[in-house]
């Protein structure tokens, strides 16, 4: 079982996608996750990548109150204990996000395995780090209904949690790998990453690195937003007539006072305006109206985030900007509270 650190695999992520940009001193192809991490990630043809099957990562953490935590994964990838049988006994959610869903936490304390718990039927935990809304609709996809890319799981509710922090600009990734458009990269693109990465840490891929790309092209805005609600509303449609919501997750920066000051330091060192930073809150909003008039239930949490954070036991890791433990538990209540009998529920029954 690889054995690694936190904080320097984030610096190694930073450093290593810095280099792949103009203006750096090299530009070698860019490698992908499953090249950096193979102990936990693997190529995908229809998903990008994917969690591999039973991998095994011990994490070294200090603000875990373990110190630490495992990232496992079954023998589908799904960050769950146990192998997850292809027919369930009785109601089953599937529960897809990015790296906060997957969880900086252990298995058990994800908001899947809490939400599990606190409605008395199967969550799945399919959420997997570098994902966005695309490959939320292309994991439903991939597992629910007939024709189902790999195995139907017999899922009777399916649930997508879309972090605001840097799911839009991850579409608009996902659009240029796929050469749709092209990302705004100034030619000192690469060095501002990295330097503001030394000042703000995990507050820059987690919120102002989407920032940096909307300052230079508000235009794309919209076209996030966009791409956001068709992959969303294409996820509902395949998961009909099954119960779907969508969560907007949001940042740190928006439950805990004590972000705004690694924010203004890395705001600094992106040369961005302090105008320029929590664009993630107008669109959330432009999101959230969009999915309700297309019929899609959204469930903002931020309100329940904000007062289960403590400073003693925060809601996103200090140092990290994940999902903490307590944030997780929460997240799992609000979903809870708002759709426990939805989820609960079988379809025509």
């Amino acid at each position: 079982m690889r054995r690694v650190g936190l904080t320097s695999r984030a610096r190694a992520w930073v450093l290593g996608l810095a280099l792949t940009l103009p203006g750096c001193r090299s530009a070698p192809p860019a490698p992908g996750p499953w090249e950096r991490e193979p102990d936990l990630y693997r190529a995908h043809p229809r998903l990008w990548l994917a969690h591999q099957p039973g991998a095994r990562r011990a994490v070294d953490f200090a603000e875990h109150p373990a110190g630490g935590f495992t990232m496992a994964t079954e023998a589908h990838g799904f960050r769950e204990d146990g192998t997850v049988a292809t027919r369930p006994p009785g109601p089953r959610v599937l529960l897809v996000g990015d790296s906060h869903l997957a969880g900086v936490v252990e298995n058990r304390e994800t908001a899947a395995a809490v939400l599990e718990r606190r409605l008395g039927v199967e969550v799945v935990n399919g959420a997997t780090g570098y994902w966005g809304p695309d490959q939320y609709a292309a994991f439903f996809a991939e597992w629910v209904g007939p024709g189902a890319a790999t195995a139907e799981l017999g899922a009777t509710a399916c649930l997508a949690v879309v972090y605001l922090g840097n799911d839009l600009v991850d579409t608009l990734a996902t659009a240029e790998r796929a050469g749709a458009l092209r990302l705004p990269r100034p030619a000192d693109h690469g060095d501002r990453l990295v330097r503001a990465w030394e000042r703000a840490g995990e507050a820059v891929p987690q919120l102002l690195n989407q920032d940096a790309v909307l300052d230079l092209r508000p235009d794309l805005g919209p076209t996030a937003v966009d791409r956001t609600v068709a992959a969303l509303v294409a996820a509902r449609d395949r998961c009909a007539p099954r119960f779907f919501g969508v969560v907007l997750l949001p940042t740190r920066l928006d439950v805990d006072p004590a972000a705004e000051a690694a924010v203004g330091a890395g705001r600094l060192a992106r040369g961005l305006a302090p105008g320029a930073v929590g664009a993630h809150r107008r669109l959330g909003g432009a999101l959230a109206d969009q999915l309700g008039a297309a019929g899609v239930p959204v469930l903002d949490p931020t309100a329940v985030l904000q007062g289960a954070h403590r400073p003693e036991r925060p809601v996103f890791w200090t140092t990290d900007w994940h999902l903490a433990v307590q944030g997780h538990a929460a997240l799992a209540g609000a979903i809870a509270a708002a759709w426990g009998d939805r989820l609960r529920a079988v379809p025509g029954d």
